[in-house]
């Protein structure tokens, strides 16, 4: 790789108002690093997410949404801060072992208690953990939403005990019937029990596919998505399931951004997408190494620093899977064992063998692979552009817009 090539606009590359996303580029020296959602790919970064393991991180989890529909209801009742994005006042971060007081850790105690005492949560939860298998998102939430409102039930009770002047209507107010949830439940799971372990996975998919399809024409026909209608108890009805398993996400890989470039500056497609209709530049820079050195970037010392290498796009794979109990990159050893492989009664999940391998060492290497691998991936409807990358995470830096190349450039027929 002797030169490679980046398509700007003239704004971006010489006008410096951050509030209409440029930089200043050409002057400052800098390249922007874009997040996921600035890109034109709407499934930028997409992984194949499934959950699989033994009682042990299943009961967990259960614990650590029953903690978290608690917290996000007292932020949402106590706080001052209005919740404009109601997603917001998620917090996977918090786990028993964090909990800040030793009141709030009594009352979440009870909670999980009595949660995973419950019936009904522990059907659900016999029946999942069967067989061990490989359990993706539509299934997760409907499992999660056949328990929501039993847990939520749980959680107003015991909060109304701790707080009577701003949970008592809560507790005792009329709720959606979760018992008729409940019945509906149980008679489609019966129904898969009988199947062989081949056919499940099929029959899963077709009846979720049927089943999303009539859940969302019936909150349509009962008005919940009305404008009139009250966000934060339609976001605690219906739709905290759902956002609560995107931000499981959180807990897995870290934010990133990336800077585009391409290996052929002729293209004249490239020019049409990426420099303004022709009206642009494109930047061609000499690697060193397969990499682009920055400096002045954000965390390192000021003179010395940091190469970024290039990642080239592979068009050919699909999106990568990724096994949520054994891909808890973001939190310490420490956090991972207390909070998600360690039972009540000292069992420990076969899933945590999997950090320990080689001291550390194997999955460290396996989970830093399968980062790079999902935000180098796209489909190959865009295999024209003939991309590499730089990618920036937040584990090293502070991403921030603006690191410091040099190069030269090739002005456009256009200008």
């Amino acid at each position: 790789m002797e030169e490679i090539y980046r398509f700007r606009n003239l704004k971006a590359l010489l006008q410096g108002d951050p509030k209409q996303g440029y930089f200043g580029e050409l002057e400052n020296q800098s390249i922007y690093f874009a997040f996921p959602e600035e890109l034109n790919d709407p499934v930028e970064g997409l992984r194949n997410i499934h959950w699989t393991g033994d009682r042990v991180v299943w009961e967990n989890l259960v614990r650590n949404y029953s903690l978290t529909l608690t917290n996000s209801i007292l932020a949402h009742e106590l706080s001052e801060d209005d919740f404009h994005n109601h997603i917001d006042s998620i917090d996977l971060f918090l786990m028993p072992s964090t909990i800040p007081t030793e009141k709030y850790k009594e009352l979440y105690g009870r909670i999980a208690r009595k949660v995973i005492r419950n019936p009904h949560v522990r059907f659900v939860l016999d029946i999942i953990t069967a067989f061990e298998r490989c359990i993706r998102k539509d299934e997760l939430l409907f499992h999660l939403d056949s328990i929501h409102l039993v847990v939520m039930k749980i959680v107003n009770r015991e909060l109304s005990k701790e707080i009577p002047e701003a949970f008592d209507y809560k507790a005792n107010a009329p709720k959606p019937s979760f018992k008729c949830l409940v019945s509906k439940y149980r008679p489609i799971i019966e129904a898969v029990r009988k199947l062989d372990r081949a056919d499940m996975q099929s029959y899963m998919d077709q009846f979720l596919e049927a089943q999303i399809q009539y859940l969302t024409a019936m909150q349509l026909k009962m008005g919940f998505y009305d404008d009139e209608r009250d966000h934060t108890h339609r976001f605690f009805v219906l739709e905290f399931p759902k956002d609560y398993i995107e931000s499981l996400q959180a807990l897995l890989f870290p934010a990133w951004a990336t800077s585009c470039f391409v290996s052929d500056s002729e293209n004249s497609a490239m020019w049409g997408h990426y420099a303004d209709s022709h009206k642009g530049c494109c930047l061609i820079f000499k690697p060193m190494n397969e990499s682009l050195r920055l400096y002045n970037v954000p965390g390192t010392a000021p003179t010395g620093g940091k190469s970024f290498p290039f990642h080239r796009i592979d068009y050919k794979h699909g999106a990568g899977d990724v096994d949520f109990f054994k891909s808890m990159g973001r939190l310490p050893l420490d956090l991972i064992k207390d909070n998600w492989m360690h039972s009540k009664n000292g069992h420990i999940s076969d899933c945590f063998d999997y950090y320990k391998q080689s001291n550390g060492s194997d999955f460290r290497q396996h989970y830093w692979s399968n980062f790079i691998r999902d935000i180098t991936r796209k489909t190959k409807d865009w295999d024209y552009e003939n991309e590499y990358r730089l990618i920036n995470e937040e584990s090293f830096v502070e991403l921030g817009p603006k690191e410091s190349p040099s190069g030269r450039i090739v002005v456009t027929v256009k200008i």
